[in-house]
């Protein structure tokens, strides 16, 4: 009797051990089936080797650009620019301005801002700068449909930009208030993303840069006379003058019979940048007139023994089948 009892105790035991393994097993699958559940935390974190990057267009709003990213979405007139931002197959640059520069950009601005914000190839900032300026095509070089501004037409706008002690800046027609970057190189899987605290807007004409710029009035009005507009700047560079220089100028120099050549003196055939500049003598081969240039830095440039005061004042030219661009100098 005690045998029968004992040996039904082992079977006993030995049941109760295989109940516990088959209720061990099961728990552990129904954990193995909560954690590959799609949408899961756990499976957000360890993504595998083939989850699809994000693309520009999805960092914009974690990385402090979420006013861009909105406008994006919500706009048809910048389906264009966020097609081409949310292009997996995209190589682009851009650059965003985070939400606190958006809120002083003009709403009738955006679809021409952000696409010169563009450049259609990635670029990081060691590529794009060092300590002289660069000069960088925008996403419009080469393509077929003109980037449309208030102040006209274009194509090929350029952007500036440059290293300034330890920020990297950007500019247009105001290289005297540039956007800083606030967060560079980010990389997506269809280019390069930059956060910039500025909305920088194409370039202006010649001729509102003239009228806006305080340190040019008494240059602007002899321009007036002149009729100096982008056309007849079309592919050439002046160097205007301050209005404190102008002041030093003997009062015949400007007088109405000697405009005409006093403003060709300050200008030369071909679009110059202070880093495109060189230590040497320059002729206009229309007008013969000649400008010696002594350059130590791109940020130390005489004229004629006149200090550039303000470099790579961007304008458009008002040209649509031309990548050149009128450049302008400020001068002391």
């Amino acid at each position: 009797m005690m045998i029968i009892q004992h040996h039904t105790a082992s079977v006993l035991s030995i049941v109760l051990a295989l109940l516990a393994v088959i209720t061990l097993v099961c728990a552990q699958d129904n954990d193995a089936d909560l954690t590959v559940t799609k949408g899961s935390g756990i499976e957000d974190l360890h993504p595998s080797s083939d989850s699809v990057q994000p693309t520009i267009f999805d960092l914009l709003e974690i990385n402090g650009a979420s006013t861009v990213a909105k406008l994006l979405k919500t706009s048809s007139e910048l389906k264009d620019v966020r097609d081409l931002l949310a292009l997996p197959s995209s190589t682009l640059t851009f650059f965003a301005p985070n939400d606190h520069a958006m809120e002083t950009l003009p709403e009738m601005e955006y679809q021409t801002t952000f696409k010169y914000l563009t450049l259609l190839k990635p670029m990081t900032l060691v590529e794009m700068s060092n300590e002289s300026t660069n000069i960088l095509n925008t996403s419009l070089t080469g393509s077929k449909e003109p980037l449309r501004g208030r102040n006209g037409s274009t194509m090929g706008f350029v952007l500036a930009i440059a290293k300034q002690g330890q920020d990297h800046v950007l500019w247009s027609s105001s290289p005297q208030s540039p956007g800083r970057f606030v967060h560079g190189d980010i990389k997506a899987s269809n280019g390069i993303l930059h956060i910039i605290d500025k909305a920088i807007t194409a370039p202006m004409s010649a001729e509102w840069v003239l009228q806006n710029t305080p340190d040019l009035s008494e240059f602007y009005k002899v321009s007036r006379n002149l009729n100096l507009t982008s056309e007849s700047l079309y592919g050439k560079t002046l160097f205007a003058v301050s209005n404190s220089a102008m002041l030093q100028f003997p009062s015949e120099t400007w007088s109405s019979p000697q405009q005409v050549l006093a403003i060709q003196s300050h200008m030369i055939a071909g679009t110059y940048y202070s880093n495109n500049l060189t230590t040497s003598k320059i002729i206009d081969p229309n007008t013969k007139a000649s400008l010696s240039i002594a350059k130590l830095t791109d940020n130390d440039i005489n004229i004629n023994d006149a200090k550039v005061l303000v470099k790579d004042i961007l304008t458009a030219n008002g040209k649509v089948s031309d990548t050149r661009v009128f450049t302008l100098f400020t001068i002391d």
